[in-house]
């Protein structure tokens, strides 16, 4: 009889996983479409985020799905899975152009989202000892983070501090000579970007730091895709080269992605070097790629990569590029 229950328990726990498993494989199917249909709804929007995690799951879908002769829901998942490839496979072999052209300024921008309520301010320092940035771009700031960094400032002559209670304080601390900083306010959030006017290799350099809305509300999906339009007409006014980096809280598969580039005219130094996904470090099975560094076309990107957690829920970037001389 004690054999039979567990058999039973054991059943009914197989069957539970079974429908769960199901729904996670046609959610998946679903999503994988909808996800292209973010410009007529935030949650569409929201689904075209986590192709990566629907590649794993129509992969393994397919597998089991073949293994146990389901012809037509084999078919779904392997529609889904080439469409998903198709979306993710490029940003591995769109292979960077790094070869530096003689003459040509090196410069390494470290990003890192710190958020507010982490105060591993020793982890953060140790990373900037380590890797040496040029540029550091640091997001959710408040009067501790910047007093915590207050002594790079022997190092890096040029700083901006804009802190905030909230998660959209913001600094910029440079090696690099900055001839102007401002402080500017994009769409009708009041939170705040810091611009700088680098002078890199005789030439004049705009670069943009800044953290864009949570698509959390309509209203914030609004103000951040307002935001997005801004800064691009911004990008695309400049007659010199730009920079525009931060967590603008979307990724490369969403529409509003795709029309900022074509509208600022930058490229998305991650081409080429994979997806380096930033967010969240609490449920890695979530990763997604969220924090951005777009530059100007005549601007070689030369590596690309996250860095080691630092407390936050974000992981850094560092992002190396190469600029021309004037």
């Amino acid at each position: 009889m004690k054999a039979k229950a567990e058999i039973k328990k054991l059943s009914k726990i197989k069957n539970a996983l079974s429908k769960r498993g199901r729904i996670v494989f046609y959610a998946s199917c679903i999503f994988t479409l909808t996800g292209f249909l973010g410009k007529y709804s935030m949650a569409f929007e929201l689904t075209a985020h986590f192709r990566m995690q629907y590649l794993v799951v129509l992969l393994i879908a397919a597998v089991l799905w073949g293994k146990y002769r389901k012809w037509w829901r084999l078919s779904a998942a392997v529609i889904g899975l080439t469409i998903n490839t198709a979306v993710i496979l490029p940003w591995y072999f769109s292979g960077p152009d790094t070869a530096v052209v003689d003459g040509a300024s090196q410069v390494r921008i470290l990003l890192s989202n710190v958020h507010s309520s982490n105060d591993n301010y020793a982890d953060l320092l140790a990373l900037v000892e380590r890797e040496s940035p040029d540029i550091i771009v640091l997001e959710e700031v408040d009067k501790s983070w910047v007093a915590a960094v207050k002594e790079l400032e022997a190092v890096y002559s040029w700083a901006e501090y804009c802190p905030r209670s909230d998660n959209f304080g913001i600094a910029v601390l440079s090696k690099v000579k900055v001839n102007e900083f401002s402080i500017e306010r994009f769409g009708s959030s009041d939170a705040p970007s810091i611009i700088a006017d680098l002078e890199i290799g005789g030439a004049s350099v705009k670069e943009i730091a800044t953290h864009l809305l949570p698509p959390a509300t309509p209203s914030y999906f609004r103000k951040r895709n307002s935001q997005l339009e801004q800064i691009a007409r911004q990008v695309a006014a400049n007659e010199n080269a730009s920079v525009a980096i931060g967590d603008f809280n979307l990724t490369m598969w969403s529409y509003y992605y795709g029309k900022f580039i074509a509208d600022s005219g930058l490229k998305d130094a991650r081409k080429g070097f994979g997806i380096e996904p930033t967010w969240p470090t609490m449920l890695p099975p979530l990763y997604i790629p969220i924090d951005q560094c777009f530059c100007s076309k005549n601007i070689k990107v030369i590596d690309f990569k996250t860095a080691s957690r630092i407390g936050s829920d974000h992981l850094p970037l560092i992002v190396d590029l190469a600029f021309l001389e004037k």
